[in-house]
């Protein structure tokens, strides 16, 4: 396409201005209307549109007759609009296409939800389509409409495989399977009223079902429930997406602020007005009174924002008359999840002042959020300032980086990458073909998906992951062929469905099931590819066995169906056939079997792993090489990785990381995902220590096509190279790594504080350290400093927080010192909100020497309010007072009178799923040892997982010093009892391993676990000991709830930081009877108030006065003389009745009793007789008499 001025000559000069080119829509190939989603994307939304307590009501697998008109009825009283996902086959069932019609006409929304209820996650992108289109079809020949919108897709049991793709292309926005009430399951109203309760959350979808069989008790309870969060003032809309975008930038959001404000408002404290000193037209908004850094100008974006879509945000700034010094202009996204706010920056405009607008431009891709707004801050300053021709669009995906190193290039091995078909066109065919010369099907060469039924093979997937590395040069690494898990129920069942034994003919039928399973494999790609380790054949290697270790057990082996009908003779087998299949037995084959397994780096896993392994090279079993998935995290120490790869160098087998990823723990932010490079890097630098590894893979080409959340991979969902990337590059590209720290809520009154024990301190330099707790009045500061000299008001601590800066000096009050150490007082920041990453860093300052040091900014320039280190405001310390026990209890399950006095806690804390069961705690130690006692409150005890911890059991994180290290150090453990009194125990088992003693009980409503766990170090009164505990509860072999006592990460199986404390204290002493008297002192011949307390109930009790002292013990004397000295010595030293009482029912009395005149005067005391014995007694002072 040109423009130009004719081919005469003279030839002008020519202005263009003002092209607009327009175009009919694209429709997908074939000529099929598109369902009519706006900017659809492969992530299945979840949110609701709209602010506050709004809900997305989605109904599947209508349409069903007499229930969905009586929802339609429902619905229409209380003019609520839903979605409806409908199948093919219901709707060309009688009636079905009146119903539709009605769900049309009622205004409701349709979602294609394919032609039958068939699983497509194994299918490939053509059979997707062709039903689609053919559902598609149908609800449009139902509607008379060729037209018809349709524009959302649910993947029947969420299932998804390829369809987000092919949906994507058909016009059709992906709805995710969320919320969901378990209806399918039953139908029982109390129970789904219930379900559906704690399923509708504001911001989101909730899911249940009009069709697919009798649905009456979900349609009571969405009455029930919709009418209730009606009442409560909530509404219902549509999910995100959708035909008319459902987050489509509205004008407002665009603004330059000639009509008003419009959907703009002010932020915090601050005042917005309309100004009319302008960027362009006459007005532009003002923000003024702002006290504090945050406050602003924003407006929402909650429901105009969707997660993975990147935004362009456009707009002109300037501080206002008067402000003399340049400022720092920011403007942040402040997303809400889950009762969590995190502040994502979008871009800062640097020194703008009140001379001249400054213009800023950014993309920012939006995560996930309930609700969300879009805002202009300062850095710093409190000037009021300007914003004016604000543009917010959409923006396309940036092509993938061309100019970046290709990772294939960098590394020593062969670099490889779990992809499924989405990966074989377009640009995520563009970055695997870039970065990596191996694939691994992330599930196609599963054994569900080539042969989901006997003797069916059904190829197609993963062929065309192999067409795709044949054309493009890629090694294929096979996934998997013997596996627990994605394997047909059929493979151990006999043909009526009645499980397989361990009998010799059952032990037979699965040979042969296994045996056929692998040949035909290895034929198939033999015959479509060529002999193996031929140009034409790119499979390299497979993994023969997956997932076969437990180290729970003493074999080391997994109770999985394969092994409870074969033993471990299933291992030797798969080798076998694999090794006849594919290498014709040669053990130099081309194509290396591998046994691949999860945990690999922790020390019990590692044990377990190498027991089997070195048991099958004794047996001369065909196996090639160990694969470590290094499924990770970041607290995972990378020396525990290169442990591993030592301990398994040893049999001599090839090694390679099967399925690498490393995501980040809680909320994504720029900070954590430079950790994020940081950890890339070392893990790497790591492994380039082995470059005779077979191969490296990670496990899924872009974050959001990983299994895990937390952006694990070294690309993000624009297919851009992440701080991961440079990581596992170049380290030197990465950004000064930002220092990350939890702070603790709690409210400690000084530097005495008995809390501030709880926890190590976060050091900086020597023996410098400090800790952090919040509340809702500010953030605290405890700073303990290495330095003997005292400077007095030279030697200084700051904190610098958000855009505060304290200063502590050495001389001020509270400050307390020792010899060589300074703790030094609170400082407190403004209040914070729970669970916000805040900017703080921390600096110390010697007056006598100049020594400067700082937590996070090494530079010292911490009065800029950039470089600062990020603290995560986090749940109070968990806190016990464990009592030492006069009487270790006897570990047998039998509850005995050791525990009375054992302090009790509760596992309140719901780590996954939904509530289930929970544990009264009880807690004691002795000698060297901690006792704990769990009453399981569990109705249902389950066992029939495989994996121990998806059984009923509950276990006891234990850090025997208190360190909280994270990682786990070699004395920390995780000691897990089942309800039986199955132990599995991890952590360093050369070290922990004999530790635990354990016994359990059934009893009615649950299990009793008593246990006691040596600590590996002598005790005494006053230490800390890190604990937690934990309680799995299973059903039907599946586990759907996790509670702790303290611990909400979900991760205290990998990291110490977050357990509770258990401070070791004595045993409670016993009050004993008291004796109290009304006065210290008594005139011989007077009265004397007498009060008792803690006495036996009903109690004689005699009262007695005695001197103090003792009488001589000389020989008597002889002569008159000599008996009246020795007569009057005794009376002097005689013991005085004063009277007797009898106590209450409560072990109380009170009397009144008269000292005899002749008593001389002297000390005394009155003592309290019970049974002859002296019980209580208080001193008092004999005065003459009349005095």
């Amino acid at each position: 396409m040109y423009l130009d001025g004719g081919d005469t000559a003279p030839y002008p000069d020519l202005l263009l201005d003002d092209v607009v080119i327009t175009g009919q829509a694209p429709t997908d190939p074939g000529g099929v209307v598109p369902g009519g989603a706006v900017d659809p994307t492969t992530t299945p939304v979840a949110t609701a549109r709209g602010t506050g307590d709004v809900s997305a009501l989605t109904f599947d697998d209508g349409p069903n007759g007499a229930t969905t008109t009586a929802l339609l009825d429902f619905l229409a009283e209380r003019d609520i609009r839903a979605t409806f996902c409908v199948i093919g086959q219901n709707i060309q069932a009688p009636g079905g296409a009146d119903v539709l019609r009605r769900i049309v006409a009622d205004g409701h929304t349709l979602c294609n939800h394919t032609t039958s209820y068939a699983d497509m996650g194994g299918w490939t992108a053509e059979q997707v389509r062709a039903d689609l289109v053919e559902n598609l079809g149908i609800i449009r020949d139902a509607l008379g409409d060729p037209d018809a919108k349709v524009p959302y897709f649910r993947a029947p049991n969420g299932s998804w495989g390829v369809t987000p793709g092919v949906a994507v292309a058909l016009g059709m926005q992906p709805l995710a399977v969320t919320n969901t009430i378990d209806d399918w399951s039953t139908q029982d109203v109390p129970t789904l009223t219930s379900n559906l309760r704690d399923a509708m959350k504001a911001g989101q979808v909730v899911l249940a079902h009009d069709g697919g069989g009798d649905r009456s008790g979900t349609l009571a309870a969405v009455q029930t429930v919709v009418d209730e969060r009606l009442a409560a003032g909530w509404t219902f809309t549509l999910p995100t997406g959708g035909a008319d975008g459902g987050s489509s930038v509205p004008t407002g959001l665009s603004n330059d602020f000639e009509a008003g404000l419009g959907v703009w408002g002010p932020r915090g404290d601050a005042t917005v007005t309309l100004s009319d000193d302008a960027h362009g037209g006459a007005q532009a908004a003002l923000v003024a009174g702002r006290t504090q850094a945050w406050h602003g100008i924003g407006a929402t974006v909650t429901d105009v924002f969707q997660t993975g879509r990147t935004y362009t945000v456009d707009a002109w700034v300037k501080l206002a008359a008067g402000a003399t010094e340049p400022a720092d202009l920011r403007i942040s996204v402040q997303r809400d999840n889950a009762g969590e706010s995190t502040y994502d920056t979008v871009t800062t405009a640097t020194g703008v002042t009140a001379d001249a607008w400054t213009h800023v431009q950014a993309q920012y891709t939006m995560a996930a959020a309930e609700s969300a707004l879009l805002y202009v801050e300062s850095s710093s300053s409190l000037a009021s300032f300007l914003v004016d021709d604000v543009v917010v669009s959409g923006s396309t995906a940036p092509p993938v980086q061309t100019d970046i190193p290709s990772l294939k290039d960098e590394l020593p091995w062969p670099v490889g990458v779990a992809i499924d078909e989405r990966e074989t066109v377009g640009t995520g065919e563009q970055l695997v073909v870039k970065h990596y010369d191996q694939i691994t099907a992330e599930n196609a060469m599963k054994p569900e998906s080539i042969q989901p039924t006997e003797g069916a093979f059904t190829f197609e997937a993963g062929d065309a992951l192999i067409d795709s590395a044949v054309r493009n040069g890629q090694r294929v690494y096979g996934h998997t062929l013997v596996w627990h898990s994605q394997t047909p129920d059929w493979f151990f069942t006999h043909a009526d469905g009645t499980p397989l034994t361990s009998s010799a003919a059952d032990q037979q039928i699965l040979r042969d099931r296994m045996r056929t399973h692998i040949e035909t494999v290895a034929d198939h790609y033999r015959q479509k590819y060529g002999e193996y380790g031929t140009a034409g054949n790119p499979i390299v290697a497979y993994d023969v066995v997956n997932e076969a270790i437990a180290e729970s057990e003493s074999d080391g082996l997994r109770r999985s169906r394969w092994f409870e009908v074969l033993g471990e003779q299933y291992l030797d087998l798969a080798f076998q056939y694999a090794s006849q299949a594919f290498n014709g037995g040669d053990t130099d084959g081309p194509v290396q079997l591998f046994l691949n397994d999860y945990n690999t780096e922790l020390p019990a896993k590692r044990r377990a792993m190498l027991d089997v392994v070195n048991r099958l090279l004794a047996r001369d079993v065909p196996v090639d090489g160990l694969g470590h998935q290094f499924h990770v995290n970041l607290l995972q120490p990378v020396s525990q990785m290169k442990a591993s790869i030592d301990a398994f160098a040893t049999t001599g087998l090839l090694q390679a990381v099967t399925e690498l990823d490393a995501p980040i723990d809680g909320t994504v932010s720029q900070e954590k995902l430079v950790a994020q490079g940081y950890y890339y890097a070392d893990v790497f630098d790591m492994l380039r220590q082995y470059p005779d590894l077979f191969s490296v893979t990670l496990w899924g080409p872009y974050d959001s096509r990983s299994w895990r959340e937390g952006a694990p991979l070294p690309f993000d969902d624009d297919l851009q190279a992440k701080p991961a990337f440079w990581g596992i590059v170049d380290r030197g590209e990465l950004p000064t790594l930002t220092r990350l720290a939890d702070a603790h809520a709690g409210t400690p009154t000084g530097v005495d504080d008995p809390t501030w024990r709880l926890l190590p301190e976060t050091s900086f330099g020597d023996a410098t350290g400090f800790q952090l707790r919040w509340s809702a009045d500010g953030l605290v500061a405890y700073v303990e400093v290495a330095d003997a000299t005292d400077d007095g008001a030279d030697d200084v601590v700051d904190l610098f927080a958000a855009d505060q800066h304290v200063t502590v000096h050495r001389s001020d009050a509270g400050v307390v010192a020792t010899a060589s150490r300074t703790a030094w007082p609170c400082a407190r920041g403004r209040g914070p909100d729970a669970g916000r990453d805040r900017a703080v860093r921390r600096a110390r300052h010697d007056g006598a020497s100049g020594e400067r040091r700082s937590w996070n900014d090494l530079s010292h320039g911490q009065e800029d309010g950039e470089r600062l280190g990020v603290v995560t405001l986090v749940e109070p310390v968990g806190y016990v007072a464990a009592v030492q026990a006069s009487t270790a209890p006897v570990i047998d399950g039998v509850v005995d009178e050791a525990w009375a006095d054992a302090p009790v806690l509760t596992t309140d804390v719901q780590v996954e799923g939904t509530p289930g069961a929970t544990a009264e705690i009880r807690v004691l130690w002795h000698d060297d040892a901690v006792d704990v006692l769990a009453t399981v409150a569990d109705p249902v005890v389950d066992e029939t997982a495989t994996n121990a911890w998806e059984q009923d059991s509950v276990e006891i994180f234990v850090d025997p010093v208190n360190a909280k290290a994270g990682a786990y150090t070699p004395q920390d453990g995780q000691y897990r009892i089942s309800a039986s009194n199955a132990q599995s125990v991890s952590g360093d088992l050369a070290v922990i391993g004999e530790r635990l003693t354990s016994a359990t009980a059934l009893v009615d409503g649950g299990y009793v676990v008593e246990a006691s766990i040596a600590l590996g170090r002598d005790v005494t009164v006053g230490d800390l000991v890190g604990l937690d505990f934990q309680v799995n509860d299973a059903t039907a072999g599946v586990r759907g709830s996790v509670r702790t006592w303290t611990d909400p990460t979900g991760r205290s199986y990998q990291s110490t930081a977050r357990w509770g404390v258990a401070e070791l204290v004595a045993p409670a002493v016993e009050p004993g009877p008291v004796l109290t008297l009304g006065a210290g002192s008594v005139a011989a011949g007077k009265k004397l108030a007498v009060d008792l307390a803690g006495f036996e109930p009903k109690a004689k009790v005699r009262l007695v006065l005695d001197r103090v002292g003792a009488a001589p013990t000389a020989p008597s004397r002889s002569g008159l003389f000599g008996q009246l000295v020795d007569g009057l010595s005794a009376w002097y030293w005689k013991d005085v009745e004063l009277g007797s009482v009898r106590t209450d029912a409560d072990g109380a009395a009170s009397a009144t009793v008269k000292v005899p005149a002749w008593v001389l005067p002297g000390d005394f005391e009155v003592k309290a007789y019970v049974a002859g014995e002296v019980v209580a007694s208080a001193p008092v002072r004999v005065r003459p008499v009349f005095s």
